[in-house]
C-alpha cells in the first residue's frame, strides 16, 4: 500500500473516532453543565428561604416522582431530584413526600441482614435540608430476604417475619435523623420527624396486618423519638369506622386520607379527634402522561379546594408535583 493511501485511511479513521467519543461523552458533559447550573441557581433560591422552623409550619407540600431509589446513584437521577426540589420550594411547598419510592423502606436500606446502607437516604435528607424542606417518610416493611418472592410496589403491605430485625432497623433510622446528638447522621441540621406507615390502605374490618404493623411501628418510632409525628397510610373515608373500631386512633398523631368530600371534613375530624392530612391529591396515575389540559385541571382543583380545607382546620395538603401549580399560575396570572 502506498504511503499516501495509508495517510488517507488514517485521516478517515480519526474523525470517526472523535465522533464516537463525543457521542459517549456529550451527554455526561451536558449533565455536568446542568448540575453546576442547578448549584448556581440554588444560591439565589436559598437566599430568600424562611428558616426551617418557619417552613415546618407550612400546610403545603408536594410528592416527588423523581426520587426513585437507585436512580439517585446516577448524576441524571440527582439532577431530576434537585430540579423537582427547587420547583417545590419556588412554589412555596416546604414538605416533600417521596412517592412512589423505596427510600425509607426496610429492604432498601438493610439489603443484608444486620448491615444498613444509608448512602442514598442520607443524600436525600442532606439535600432537602439545604433548602429548609421537611420530608414525609413513607415506611414500607418490604424486604426480599425477610419475605422471599415479594415484589415492592407503592401499595405493599405485609407483616415482617423477623419482627425483631424490622423494629431494629426502624428504630435505627428514626434515631439517625432525630437530631438529638446521639447516633445522628453527620451533617444533620434539624430533625426528620414525619413518618407515614404504608400507603393507601384497604382497611376492611379485621385488617390485622395493618393493625399490627401500625401499632408496632408507632411504638418503635415514638420510643426512638417522642417528638415524631406518625400518620397512617391513607384510609378511605368509608373505612374510618373500621379504623376507629380497631383502636388505631391511639397509634397516630394525625389522620391521613386521600379521598373525602369537603362537606365531610368537620365530621371526619370530630370522629378521629386528630389533625387531618391529605397526603396526596392527583388527577390520575403518577406514570400517566400529563398534558397541558390535565395539568391545568389538577391545579385548578387545588386552587378551589386549598382555601376551604385550611379554613376547616386541614393540617397538611400534598400536590403531586409543582408543575401542576405552575401550569395554572401561568394560565391565570
Amino acid at each position: 500500500m502506498l504511503k499516501s493511501e495509508k495517510n488517507l485511511k488514517r485521516h478517515e479513521i480519526i474523525p470517526i473516532c472523535i465522533v464516537i467519543v463525543l457521542v459517549f461523552l456529550l451527554p455526561r458533559i451536558l449533565q455536568s453543565f446542568e448540575w453546576w447550573f442547578l448549584k448556581f441557581k440554588s444560591q439565589r433560591i436559598k437566599s430568600s428561604l424562611p428558616s426551617w422552623e418557619e417552613t415546618e409550619k407550612s400546610h403545603f407540600g408536594t410528592l416527588s416522582f423523581g426520587m426513585l431509589d437507585d436512580d439517585l446513584k446516577t448524576l441524571a437521577g440527582k439532577i431530576q431530584f434537585v430540579k423537582e426540589l427547587q420547583g417545590a420550594v419556588q412554589a412555596r411547598a416546604f414538605f416533600i413526600r417521596p412517592h412512589p419510592s423505596k427510600i425509607f423502606t426496610w429492604g432498601f436500606i438493610e439489603k443484608e441482614k444486620g448491615r444498613y446502607d444509608w448512602t442514598i437516604t442520607d443524600w436525600v435528607v442532606k439535600t432537602v435540608q439545604d433548602y429548609n424542606v421537611h420530608l414525609l417518610a413513607t415506611i414500607y416493611s418490604w424486604n426480599p430476604w425477610d419475605q422471599p418472592g415479594g415484589v415492592f410496589d407503592p401499595w405493599y403491605l405485609k407483616e415482617p417475619h423477623d419482627w425483631e430485625s424490622y423494629i431494629a432497623w426502624l428504630s435505627a433510622m428514626v434515631e439517625r435523623y432525630d437530631g438529638d446528638g446521639m447516633n445522628d447522621m453527620p451533617g444533620l441540621r434539624y430533625p426528620l420527624r414525619y413518618f407515614e406507615i404504608g400507603n393507601e390502605i384497604i382497611f376492611d374490618r379485621g385488617n390485622t396486618v395493618f393493625t399490627t404493623l401500625l401499632k408496632r411501628s408507632y411504638d418503635a418510632i415514638k420510643k426512638a423519638n417522642p417528638n415524631a409525628v406518625v400518620i397512617n397510610g391513607a384510609i378511605k373515608y368509608r373505612n374510618v369506622e373500621n379504623f376507629i373500631s380497631e383502636g388505631l386512633v391511639d397509634y397516630i398523631d394525625a389522620f391521613n386520607t386521600h379521598d373525602v368530600d369537603l362537606k365531610d371534613i368537620p365530621t371526619l375530624q370530630a370522629k378521629v379527634g386528630k389533625p387531618v392530612w391529605f397526603s396526596e391529591i392527583i388527577g390520575g396515575s403518577p406514570y400517566e402522561e400529563m398534558n397541558r389540559e390535565k395539568e391545568y385541571g389538577v391545579a385548578k382543583k387545588v386552587f378551589e379546594i386549598y382555601p376551604p380545607v385550611l379554613s376547616m382546620g386541614w393540617k397538611k395538603f400534598f400536590l403531586p408535583s409543582p408543575v401542576f401549580l405552575w401550569a395554572f399560575l401561568i394560565e391565570e396570572f
